[in-house]
């Protein structure tokens, strides 16, 4: 590492391979001088893989002093112990132990790597930035073409480490620090549809709106509310939301009941007018600087690739109607549908003084 950081000097350029539950891939940038030297880094990650003892030895080392003490941090052992409830303990879902760690062999490492990028017949590369086609597309050729490629068909399977299903409540006492952590995840299935999508993501943008102001604003003893939400086609189509946020801990269950006396509201009365012209505004505001920067490009393209979704629907004249379209009862709609509690997991961190 030490001689690529020295040889890359200079340069504004990186790369670097990834494994995923279900995909792998290779991510890299760079400014326009430098796009040949990022090819050529995507090469050798796929063709020469460095088996390096040392350096192995060196990450397991480091590795082993941040666990062996890590547990005694009672924010560690919350995200272990809540990891373990929402998961029922399956074992892509747990923080790496010790004795995990101590199991891992750099011969398995780099036969799995090895394995994983044996084949580039599979992968789809998106190139978003300032390059002129013409001249790329003879690097193309020499790094990306001569990449290995030996046919085989493949896909990711479902391994099972979904939220588990039914209702849990659950507190977990550790610590001293006079502070309390609540998280609370909404899940189910979804039909991964195009309106859905946006429906969900904009009853996500109005809860946000409303607890941040019901709980930081109005209520206080808060220190901080985070609202985010998924929905995702694989393995199956489903959504989660989670809620999470610190509290003095005698506040606790009244900041919980807070959250959800939001979530009623937004499930029997919707929304009022202007929170729906926020939600729009900030919408519309954020896709228009979206469609300035390359990460948004890239990040866009690569998603619906990989999920089946129309490249057309980037455009802004595309995605404005169904801002305009947009109503409270849509939202409230959606609140109904994706903020039941028939899957519902909520997990809290008390000190122990408390």
């Amino acid at each position: 590492m030490t001689e690529l950081q020295k040889k890359l000097s200079g340069k504004l350029v990186n790369a670097g391979p990834y494994i995923n539950e279900l995909s792998e891939g290779v991510r890299g940038s760079s400014d326009s001088t430098s796009l040949e030297t990022m090819l050529q880094l995507v090469y050798l990650y796929f063709t020469a893989p460095r088996r390096d003892s040392a350096a192995f030895l060196s990450y397991i080392s480091r590795q082993e002093s941040i666990f062996e003490n890590m547990m005694v941090n009672p924010y560690y052992y919350f995200a272990d112990v809540k990891n373990q409830i929402k998961y029922r303990n399956h074992p892509r879902r747990q923080i790496t132990d010790l004795a995990s760690l101590q199991k891992i062999g750099l011969d398995e490492v780099l036969r799995t790597y090895r394995d994983r990028f044996a084949d580039a017949g599979d992968f789809t590369f998106v190139f978003v930035g300032n390059f002129d086609p013409a001249k790329l597309e003879p690097l193309l050729a020499t790094y990306l073409g001569n990449l290995p490629a030996i046919g085989r068909q493949e896909s990711w399977k479902d391994v099972g480490a979904g939220l588990v299903e039914g209702h849990i409540d659950t507190t977990i006492v550790r610590g001293q620090a006079p502070k309390a952590l609540v998280e609370m995840n909404y899940h189910g299935a979804f039909e991964y549809k195009g309106i859905q999508r946006y429906h969900f993501y904009s009853m996500l943008s109005a809860l946000r709106i409303r607890l941040r102001e019901a709980m930081r604003e109005d209520t206080g003893g808060v220190y901080g509310v985070n609202v985010n939400g998924v929905a995702l086609p694989f393995p199956t189509p489903h959504y989660r939301v989670t809620l999470s946020f610190n509290s003095e801990p005698d506040r606790t269950r009244e900041l919980i009941a807070t959250a959800k006396e939001v979530i009623a509201t937004l499930q029997n009365q919707g929304i009022d007018e202007g929170t729906l012209q926020k939600v729009k505004e900030t919408q519309l505001q954020s896709r228009i600087k979206g469609l300035k920067e390359n990460g948004f490009w890239l990040g866009q393209i690569s998603t619906r690739l990989q999920y089946g979704i129309g490249l057309d629907g980037i455009r802004m004249e595309k995605y404005e109607p169904y801002v305009e379209a947009l109503s409270a009862e849509d939202i409230q709609k959606a609140a109904q549908r994706y903020l039941q509690e028939d899957n519902f997991i909520q997990v809290v961190l008390m000190p122990e003084q408390n």
